[in-house]
Protein backbone atom coordinates (compact mmCIF):
# COMPACT_ATOMS: atom_id res chain seq x y z
CA UNK A 1 0.00 0.00 0.00
CA UNK A 2 1.23 3.50 -0.79
CA UNK A 3 1.85 6.01 1.94
CA UNK A 4 -1.04 8.41 2.37
CA UNK A 5 0.67 10.64 4.92
CA UNK A 6 4.15 11.57 6.10
CA UNK A 7 4.42 11.87 9.85
CA UNK A 8 6.86 13.87 11.96
CA UNK A 9 6.85 13.95 15.76
CA UNK A 10 7.21 17.61 16.69
CA UNK A 11 6.98 17.29 20.46
CA UNK A 12 6.55 14.69 23.16
CA UNK A 13 5.76 15.36 26.80
CA UNK A 14 4.37 12.87 29.31
CA UNK A 15 1.20 11.34 27.93
CA UNK A 16 1.03 13.41 24.74
CA UNK A 17 2.75 13.80 21.38
CA UNK A 18 2.34 16.49 18.77
CA UNK A 19 2.67 15.24 15.22
CA UNK A 20 2.61 16.92 11.87
CA UNK A 21 0.66 14.90 9.35
CA UNK A 22 1.53 15.91 5.79
CA UNK A 23 -0.42 14.60 2.82
CA UNK A 24 1.68 12.30 0.63
CA UNK A 25 -0.80 10.97 -1.93
CA UNK A 26 -3.96 12.24 -3.67
CA UNK A 27 -5.92 9.22 -2.40
CA UNK A 28 -5.41 10.26 1.23
CA UNK A 29 -8.75 12.02 1.38
CA UNK A 30 -9.59 14.61 4.04
CA UNK A 31 -7.43 14.84 7.14
CA UNK A 32 -8.95 12.36 9.61
CA UNK A 33 -10.05 13.55 13.04
CA UNK A 34 -10.88 10.30 14.82
CA UNK A 35 -9.35 8.54 17.81
CA UNK A 36 -8.95 5.51 15.55
CA UNK A 37 -6.73 7.50 13.19
CA UNK A 38 -4.56 8.58 16.13
CA UNK A 39 -4.27 5.00 17.39
CA UNK A 40 -3.38 3.71 13.93
CA UNK A 41 -0.67 6.39 13.56
CA UNK A 42 0.96 5.54 16.88
CA UNK A 43 0.58 1.81 16.40
CA UNK A 44 2.46 1.84 13.08
CA UNK A 45 5.67 2.40 15.03
CA UNK A 46 4.80 0.04 17.91
CA UNK A 47 5.68 -3.23 16.19
CA UNK A 48 7.79 -4.83 13.48
CA UNK A 49 7.91 -8.02 11.48
CA UNK A 50 9.98 -10.82 12.98
CA UNK A 51 12.35 -13.01 10.94
CA UNK A 52 9.44 -15.26 9.95
CA UNK A 53 7.24 -12.37 8.81
CA UNK A 54 5.08 -12.43 11.93
CA UNK A 55 3.95 -9.63 14.23
CA UNK A 56 6.47 -8.67 16.94
CA UNK A 57 5.54 -5.91 19.39
CA UNK A 58 8.32 -3.43 20.17
CA UNK A 59 6.51 -1.33 22.77
CA UNK A 60 3.69 -1.44 25.33
CA UNK A 61 1.23 -0.22 22.71
CA UNK A 62 2.29 -3.02 20.37
CA UNK A 63 1.78 -5.50 23.20
CA UNK A 64 -1.65 -4.10 24.12
CA UNK A 65 -3.11 -4.43 20.61
CA UNK A 66 -1.94 -5.98 17.37
CA UNK A 67 -1.93 -4.96 13.72
CA UNK A 68 -5.03 -7.00 12.86
CA UNK A 69 -7.00 -5.29 15.60
CA UNK A 70 -6.08 -1.74 14.62
CA UNK A 71 -7.06 -2.45 11.01
CA UNK A 72 -10.48 -3.76 12.08
CA UNK A 73 -12.93 -0.82 12.00
CA UNK A 74 -15.33 -2.47 14.44
CA UNK A 75 -12.52 -3.17 16.92
CA UNK A 76 -11.23 0.40 16.57
CA UNK A 77 -14.69 1.84 17.22
CA UNK A 78 -15.04 -0.16 20.42
CA UNK A 79 -11.48 0.16 21.70
CA UNK A 80 -9.67 3.32 20.52
CA UNK A 81 -10.71 5.21 23.66
CA UNK A 82 -8.83 2.62 25.77
CA UNK A 83 -5.61 4.01 24.29
CA UNK A 84 -6.34 7.53 23.02
CA UNK A 85 -7.76 10.01 25.52
CA UNK A 86 -7.94 12.96 23.14
CA UNK A 87 -7.09 14.06 19.62
CA UNK A 88 -6.89 17.80 19.01
CA UNK A 89 -5.80 19.77 15.98
CA UNK A 90 -3.39 22.64 16.45
CA UNK A 91 -2.83 25.62 14.21
CA UNK A 92 -4.64 26.39 10.97
CA UNK A 93 -7.01 23.77 9.60
CA UNK A 94 -5.63 23.08 6.14
CA UNK A 95 -7.55 20.91 3.71
CA UNK A 96 -6.10 17.91 1.92
CA UNK A 97 -5.66 18.08 -1.85
CA UNK A 98 -7.98 15.90 -3.86
CA UNK A 99 -6.82 14.78 -7.28
CA UNK A 100 -8.95 17.29 -9.22
CA UNK A 101 -7.68 20.20 -7.12
CA UNK A 102 -4.06 19.05 -7.49
CA UNK A 103 -4.48 18.76 -11.27
CA UNK A 104 -5.99 22.23 -11.50
CA UNK A 105 -3.27 23.68 -9.25
CA UNK A 106 -0.50 22.24 -11.45
CA UNK A 107 -2.20 23.26 -14.71
CA UNK A 108 -2.75 26.80 -13.45
CA UNK A 109 0.85 26.99 -12.25
CA UNK A 110 2.07 26.03 -15.71
CA UNK A 111 -0.49 28.22 -17.47
CA UNK A 112 -1.54 25.33 -19.71
CA UNK A 113 -5.35 25.58 -19.54
CA UNK A 114 -7.43 22.45 -20.02
CA UNK A 115 -5.32 19.33 -19.53
CA UNK A 116 -7.49 17.26 -21.88
CA UNK A 117 -6.35 19.47 -24.75
CA UNK A 118 -2.59 19.56 -24.14
CA UNK A 119 0.00 19.04 -26.82
CA UNK A 120 2.38 16.14 -26.26
CA UNK A 121 5.10 18.54 -25.08
CA UNK A 122 2.75 20.33 -22.66
CA UNK A 123 1.41 16.99 -21.43
CA UNK A 124 4.94 15.83 -20.68
CA UNK A 125 5.62 19.10 -18.84
CA UNK A 126 2.35 18.76 -16.92
CA UNK A 127 3.01 15.12 -15.96
CA UNK A 128 6.47 16.03 -14.68
CA UNK A 129 5.12 18.97 -12.64
CA UNK A 130 2.29 16.84 -11.21
CA UNK A 131 4.76 14.15 -10.15
CA UNK A 132 7.01 16.78 -8.57
CA UNK A 133 4.10 18.21 -6.58
CA UNK A 134 3.71 14.91 -4.71
CA UNK A 135 7.48 14.64 -4.15
CA UNK A 136 7.85 18.10 -2.58
CA UNK A 137 6.53 18.04 0.99
CA UNK A 138 6.68 21.83 1.21
CA UNK A 139 3.95 22.04 -1.43
CA UNK A 140 1.62 19.60 0.28
CA UNK A 141 -0.96 20.39 2.94
CA UNK A 142 -0.25 19.46 6.55
CA UNK A 143 -2.16 19.39 9.78
CA UNK A 144 -0.80 19.34 13.30
CA UNK A 145 -2.37 17.01 15.87
CA UNK A 146 -1.85 16.67 19.60
CA UNK A 147 -2.53 13.07 20.62
CA UNK A 148 -3.03 12.42 24.33
CA UNK A 149 -2.92 8.78 25.38
CA UNK A 150 -4.48 7.08 28.39
CA UNK A 151 -1.10 5.76 29.58
CA UNK A 152 2.29 7.41 28.92
CA UNK A 153 3.64 3.95 28.05
CA UNK A 154 1.55 4.08 24.87
CA UNK A 155 3.86 6.77 23.47
CA UNK A 156 7.11 5.37 24.87
CA UNK A 157 8.13 4.15 21.42
CA UNK A 158 8.04 7.52 19.66
CA UNK A 159 10.57 10.31 20.02
CA UNK A 160 10.66 13.95 19.02
CA UNK A 161 12.04 14.17 15.50
CA UNK A 162 10.89 10.68 14.46
CA UNK A 163 9.44 10.43 10.96
CA UNK A 164 7.62 7.73 9.02
CA UNK A 165 5.36 7.17 6.06
CA UNK A 166 1.85 6.21 7.06
CA UNK A 167 -1.10 4.41 5.56
CA UNK A 168 -3.33 5.23 8.57
CA UNK A 169 -6.91 6.21 7.89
Amino acid sequence: MSALWNIEVLDKAGDAVTVQVRQAHPDAGPFPDTLGFALRLLHEQAWELDAGGGYRPTSPLGEACDAKQVLDDKWITGNARRFIAELATEGPATEALDEDTAIRQVADGLGVGEIDELSDADRERFDHAYEQLWKDPAKLPARRYRITVTDPAFVSHVAKGATWASAAY
